[in-house]
């Protein structure tokens, strides 16, 4: 145990003095890889980690990932990855290189910590798990809102779409408890292109299930981003639509799980100014 304490204080050291906001810097910082043993150094010590997380801010992106982390939650499929610092300029991030850097409503009120946590399926990067500490709550509720706003919008262009009926993408569908002191969540089917894969071939378009869910809790924004590869592909609709509808309240109801998880872990923190 004390070597794997000793472990995180390292990286608690390699993470430190990354807080500024000064968009003007130039991309100085590289991921913080965490794949394999660091990813297994989270998960044996959360327990402790948590136990010894620091009792106010700031908080280290490490900290704030190893909130997110899914353990056995999503039935335990999912594999930590790499954590970025969302305050410092992210490589190959469009626009400014920060997190969010091409919509304004971040540009205006930029996290004070954050980081967002990559997760693996079966080696492949299909999910982002991301919390964000505001210093100052109305941006927090900024944020919120210009969610609420682009979603909200888009669930009015797809609703009267006959193309709905095949895709079912949908905002704020599902009717569930709260999470947080308030939530939105956005859930739909899309085609994607796996990676290195020849984009001539149309044996190598998959049809992913996808859905979001934003919530915040007082400082702190969480936003979840998971991808699965779809069991009822829309290539048999004659018979599929029912089914498809059943596997997308199924994902989505794992993945509330986890969220509600990730809100109690973080009420301690969030609202701790």
């Amino acid at each position: 145990m004390r070597k794997l304490f000793l472990l995180l204080i390292l990286f608690g050291t390699l993470l430190g003095g990354c807080s500024s906001q000064e968009p003007a810097l130039p991309p100085t910082a590289t991921p913080i890889q965490i794949e394999e043993l660091v990813a297994e150094a989270i998960l044996a010590t959360q327990t402790a980690a948590e136990a010894s997380f620091s009792p106010a801010p700031p908080y280290s992106p490490l900290e704030l990932a190893n909130l997110l982390v899914p353990g056995d939650s999503l039935d335990g499929a999912w594999t930590p990855s790499t954590v970025y610092d969302v305050t410092q300029p992210i490589p190959g991030y469009a626009c400014s290189g920060y997190y969010g850097g091409c919509w304004g409503v971040y540009i205006d009120n930029p996290p004070s910590f954050g980081a967002e946590l990559e997760l693996l399926q079966d080696g492949i990067q299909l999910g982002e798990a991301s919390l964000l500490y505001f210093e100052d709550k109305s941006s927090v509720e900024a944020i919120y809102q210009g969610y609420m706003d682009k979603w909200s919008d888009f669930g009015e262009n797809i609703s009267d779409s006959p193309a709905n009926d095949i895709w079912m993408q949908y905002y704020n569908h599902f009717n569930r408890p709260d999470l947080g002191d308030k939530w939105l969540h956005l859930v739909g089917f899309s085609e994607w292109r796996g990676p290195d894969q020849d984009p001539d071939d149309p044996a190598n378009n998959w049809e992913l299930l996808r859905v979001e869910i934003v919530f915040i809790r007082c400082h702190m924004l969480v936003l979840l981003d998971l991808r699965y590869e779809v069991e009822n592909p829309f290539s048999s609709l004659e018979d599929t639509l029912e089914a498809r509808a059943v596997e997308q309240e199924a994902r989505f109801d794992m993945i509330y799980q986890y969220a509600q998880e990730i809100d109690t872990r973080i009420t301690p923190y969030a609202c701790n100014p």
